[in-house]
C-alpha cells in the first residue's frame, strides 16, 4: 500500500471571507480590541500545520471596539488595502495593511468624550513583535474633545517629579513668549464712605521675552481701584497690597511673588516674568479679608491675547530618562496662539452669574518624546504635530463647566 504525499500548502480563492477577531496589545496598557473582518477577493493559503494566511487587495473591519483600564473605543468601520493576516488556532496572530482608514471614532474616558472624523495610517500598519504597533505615517482629522465638569475629573496622578518637569516645560515656553495681552476689567464695588461704584480698567500689555511691564498693571487700573491696591517691589519680593481709602490700619498684603536673583534684576527694570505671575502665594497668617463682601461683581471683558514662540525647540530632560522636545525645525513651539472672550463672577457667593465663553486657538504645535516611557505608547508614536487647534470653554464665574476642543489635524510621527 502506498501512502499519498499531501502538499504542504493549499491555495484557495474566495470572493469574500468573514471572521470575528480578538486582539490584545499588552504593551499598550493591556488594551484588548475585537470586531469583524471581511476580505474581498481573498486568497487563502493553508499550510500542513493548519496555519492560515489570508491576503486580499481590500478588507473591512466592522463594529470594532477596544477597551483599556480607563477608556473605551468604538469604530464603526476601518477600510484596509493590501492586507495580509496570519491565523493560528482560529485567532489572528499577525496582520499587516499598507493603508488603513477609520471613520467616526469615539473614545470615552470618564467625563471626557473624544470624537475623530477620520484616522489614517499608511506605509505598512502592523503589529510588532514587542506587542505594539508600527506604521509609516498616520494622521487624525476632525478631532473634537469634550470635558464636562473638568474640575471634577479628579486630582492629578502625576508624581511630583513629573509635575515639576511639566512646570519647567511651561516655564521655558512662557519665557520665550512674544506678543500682546489686552483685556478690560469692570468691577462693581461698595466702598466705605465712597459708596457703590462701578469702575472700568483697560489693560494693554506688550509681551517681550516672556515679560510684561508690571507698572502697566497699575496704570491700567481706574483711579478708585488704584487707591485700593498697590503693586510694588520690596527687596526680593513683589507684593500686592490692599489699602482701602479712608479706612485706617487697613494695609494688608494679599499676594506675594518670591523672586530669584535674576527675577529681581528683571523687576528692578520694571518688568515681571509671566512664569513668575503664575506662582503667586498668599502670605502666612493672612487675616480674614472683608474685601470680597464689598464686591458686587467682577467682569473681565474684551479679552484679546495674541502670543507666539518662534525660537528654537524647547528641550527638557524627563525624570527617569529621555527628553521632551516642544517644537521642531519646521514647527515653532507656539505658533499664533489667540484667546478671545469674557468671564464674569458675582461677589455674592450664592449668586449665579450668566454663562460666558472663552475661545482659544493655536495654528500649529509640535512635540517629540525621545526615550520617554508613556505607558506603552512610546512603542508606537515618537511625536506629533497639531494643526488648527480650537478650544471653547463655557464658564460659570471663573470656573469652566464644559470644555470643547477641536483640531483640524494631528499628524503622528512613527516610532522607528
Amino acid at each position: 500500500m502506498v501512502t499519498p504525499v499531501l502538499p504542504s500548502i493549499a491555495v484557495l480563492s474566495s470572493p469574500a471571507f468573514v471572521l470575528s477577531f480578538q486582539v490584545e496589545l499588552p504593551n499598550l496598557g493591556g488594551i484588548a480590541c475585537g470586531g469583524e473582518l471581511t476580505f474581498d477577493d481573498v486568497q487563502v493559503r493553508v499550510d500542513a500545520q493548519g496555519g492560515v494566511l489570508l491576503r486580499g487587495a481590500r478588507a473591512k473591519m466592522s463594529s470594532v471596539t477596544a477597551t483599556g483600564p480607563h477608556f473605551s473605543l468604538r469604530i464603526p468601520s476601518i477600510e484596509l488595502e493590501d492586507v495580509t493576516a496570519t491565523l493560528a488556532g482560529g485567532a489572528i496572530v499577525e496582520m499587516r495593511a499598507e493603508q488603513a482608514v477609520a471613520s467616526s471614532l469615539r473614545i470615552d474616558a470618564g467625563g471626557v468624550a473624544i470624537e475623530i472624523a477620520t484616522a489614517r495610517a499608511d506605509g505598512g500598519l502592523r503589529r510588532a513583535e514587542d506587542g505594539g504597533l508600527r506604521f509609516g505615517s498616520a494622521s487624525l482629522e476632525g478631532i473634537r474633545v469634550v470635558l464636562r465638569e473638568p474640575r471634577r475629573q479628579g486630582a492629578s496622578t502625576l508624581s511630583g517629579s513629573l509635575m515639576a518637569t511639566f512646570g519647567n516645560l511651561i516655564g521655558e515656553v512662557l519665557d520665550r513668549l512674544e506678543g500682546h495681552v489686552g483685556f478690560q476689567v469692570v468691577i462693581g464695588i461698595d466702598l466705605p464712605v465712597l459708596g457703590r461704584r462701578k469702575t472700568t480698567s483697560n489693560f494693554q500689555l506688550p509681551v517681550i521675552s516672556g515679560t510684561v511691564e508690571y507698572a502697566l498693571l497699575e496704570r491700567g487700573l481706574a483711579s478708585i481701584i488704584d487707591t485700593a491696591f498697590d503693586l510694588e517691589l520690596r527687596d526680593d519680593t513683589l507684593i500686592l497690597e490692599k489699602d482701602l481709602p479712608l479706612l485706617p490700619f487697613d494695609n494688608v498684603t494679599t499676594l506675594v511673588w518670591k523672586l530669584n536673583p535674576t527675577e529681581v534684576q528683571v523687576a528692578k527694570a520694571g518688568r515681571v516674568r509671566f512664569a513668575t505671575l503664575l506662582r503667586a502665594e498668599q502670605p502666612p497668617g493672612l487675616p480674614n479679608d472683608d474685601l470680597a463682601k464689598l464686591l458686587d461683581f467682577v467682569s473681565i471683558d474684551e479679552i484679546a491675547i495674541d502670543l507666539s514662540v518662534a525660537t528654537a525647540p524647547v528641550v527638557l530632560e524627563w525624570p527617569g530618562g529621555g527628553q521632551i522636545v516642544w517644537g521642531s525645525t519646521l514647527v515653532p513651539p507656539l505658533d499664533t496662539f489667540t484667546v478671545r472672550g469674557n468671564v464674569m463672577c458675582k461677589g455674592d457667593a450664592e449668586a449665579v452669574a450668566a454663562p460666558t465663553t472663552i475661545r482659544a486657538g493655536l495654528a500649529r504645535a509640535a512635540i517629540l518624546a525621545e526615550g520617554v516611557p508613556l505607558g506603552g505608547l512610546e512603542t508606537v508614536v515618537a511625536g506629533a504635530e497639531l494643526y488648527e487647534l480650537e478650544v471653547e470653554a463655557t464658564m460659570l464665574g471663573f470656573v469652566p463647566r464644559e470644555v470643547s476642543i477641536r483640531a483640524g489635524q494631528l499628524k503622528l510621527a512613527p516610532r522607528v
